[in-house]
């Protein structure tokens, strides 16, 4: 008979094997590499809390969206528009006849065109400007004697620091080397923000004298039929 007992896994080897199972090239040893790990899995916990916390605020903010996620589970090609109407949630007789509603519509349809124009019109411009920079940047390499290597690192912290622009980081060794800049010909420096300072006061100007002037407001003109349209309720809302 064999005597020998099979030993119980403390709470630490437990959770290490099974950590381990996850991140087959994870170093457990490396305790940077390990603390890392555990920080990025706590980031994502902390993101997905946040998203249910939210999603269950809003679910008993509203009896209708709670539904629709109920209604919602196991269907691929679940069409909320069409779940609202078979469940009464939608009125699509008031939603035609109600103007206020109609005006939302057509703004938020607005909204999204501009948005989408503006995007496309940015890309446009990203990939027009990008390769005329990069080779202004080459050529000015070549000129200043710097090689290849020492060319892409500047390039990439110059990436670096639009990510932190868009981020709203602002580097203090930007700011450091700009303020170095900016003293070494003071004469210039000055010149030149005073010629920003007309041009942005002369923007400000122009802005202010085409802006329409305030007008009283005239109320609905139009005649009140005889029969009001049916305002449209939001489903969402308790």
């Amino acid at each position: 008979m064999d005597n020998t007992e099979k030993k119980e896994k403390t709470k630490k080897e437990a959770f290490l094997e099974r950590f381990s199972k996850r991140n087959p090239d994870l170093k457990i040893d490396d305790e940077d590499a390990y603390y890392d790990a555990v920080m990025r899995y706590m980031d994502e916990f902390e993101e997905y809390e946040e998203r249910s916390n939210r999603l269950r605020e809003n679910i008993e903010k509203s009896p209708a969206y709670a539904e629709m996620v109920i209604a919602s589970r196991g269907k691929d090609n679940f069409d909320p528009v069409i779940w609202l109407v078979e469940s009464g949630q939608l009125d699509l007789d008031a939603l035609q006849s109600d103007p206020d509603y109609n005006k939302k519509l057509a703004d938020a349809r607005a909204a999204y065109l501009d948005k989408l124009t503006s995007s496309k019109k940015l890309k446009e411009e990203q990939e027009k400007n990008m390769p005329a920079s990069v080779e202004a940047i080459r050529v000015k390499a070549e000129e200043m004697g710097i090689d290849d290597k020492t060319t892409e690192e500047i390039v990439g912290k110059m990436y670096e620091l639009m990510d932190d622009m868009i981020r709203g980081v602002l580097p203090l060794d930007v700011f450091e080397m700009l303020y170095k800049g900016s003293i070494s010909d003071k004469a210039v420096e000055e010149a030149r923000a005073e010629g920003v300072a007309e041009g942005l006061n002369k923007k400000v100007d122009d802005k202010l004298r085409q802006m329409p002037a305030p007008s009283a407001p005239t109320g609905r003109q139009t005649p009140v039929p005889e029969d009001k349209p049916k305002p449209v309720k939001n489903p969402f809302l308790a």
